[in-house]
């Protein structure tokens, strides 16, 4: 991360040499003095195009002002609006640097996304559309450990997630334990003939955790089919998810001594 407390040391320090109160500066790049204090506390730093300014301003270069020649030039180029090659920067750069980044910026210098390494998406999803995400997603990273979605999933759009859902009700993992992730963000009516269809294939043991997010009606129709197998110790962990209508005459079938 910048090291924002240097960084407001070095303004406080410039904006001293060039003999100007933090009213004045202030006012040269239109903002208010308290953003300005801000800076020069460590509390927060300024954008891309603030950087830009106070460079023209001071006369300086954007590496004096941040200290790290490296992203300074990475900087430069997002003002210049050139393509950033992805390959060429770290993953901490990114971390660094995205945060500072206003969106039009960042949709003229992030154009080509051919060779993203998934741990870049994951830092640059919430500067991406959706579309984007989505299309990034199910044609370079569908095949991926399952369980990396659950990170993406906040920023797709439902149908996407829905598709990587189904994807894992159709594998034969052993462990599916990564829906549960998934499922807040799946179509709810996709979600429960789903849910349905992975009890019917592998059994209700693969559905419980899944079972706060369906509809109570597709548990008690799980629940009345297992117990018509005479699983009545298997159902119990269903009961607390029955709600209404649903919840009437649940003993019924069972078989007491």
């Amino acid at each position: 991360m910048f090291n924002m407390k240097e960084i407001g040391k070095r303004i406080a320090k410039l904006r001293k040499e060039n003999n100007m109160t933090q009213v004045e500066l202030a006012d040269k790049l239109g903002i208010s003095y308290q953003a300005v204090s801000n800076w020069e506390r460590g509390d927060s730093m300024p954008d891309i195009s603030k950087l830009s300014e106070l460079s023209q301003i001071f006369d300086t270069s954007i590496d004096e002002i941040l200290g790290n020649e490296r992203e300074a030039k990475i900087i430069n180029d997002i003002i210049e609006e050139e393509t950033i090659d992805l390959n060429s920067v770290s993953e901490d750069e990114l971390k660094n640097l995205l945060p500072i980044v206003k969106p039009e910026q960042f949709k003229k210098s992030f154009t080509d996304f051919d060779d993203m390494k998934f741990e870049q998406l994951i830092i640059l999803a919430p500067f991406l559309e959706e579309e984007q995400i989505d299309e990034i997603v199910l044609t370079k990273f569908r095949n991926l450990d399952s369980a990396k979605w659950i990170a993406l999933a906040p920023f797709m759009s439902e149908d996407a997630v829905t598709m990587l859902f189904n994807d894992g009700v159709n594998k034969n993992d052993s462990d599916l334990g990564w829906l549960v992730g998934l499922a807040p963000f799946v179509k709810h009516g996709t979600l429960n003939d789903s849910v349905y269809a992975l009890y019917k294939k592998r059994g209700i043991n693969t559905i419980v955790a899944l079972a706060p997010f369906v509809d109570a009606k597709i548990i008690r129709k799980i629940y009345d089919e297992e117990i018509e197998k005479g699983n009545y110790t298997a159902v119990i962990v269903l009961i607390p998810f029955l709600k209404g209508e649903e919840f009437k005459d649940i003993f019924k079938g069972f078989k007491f001594k």
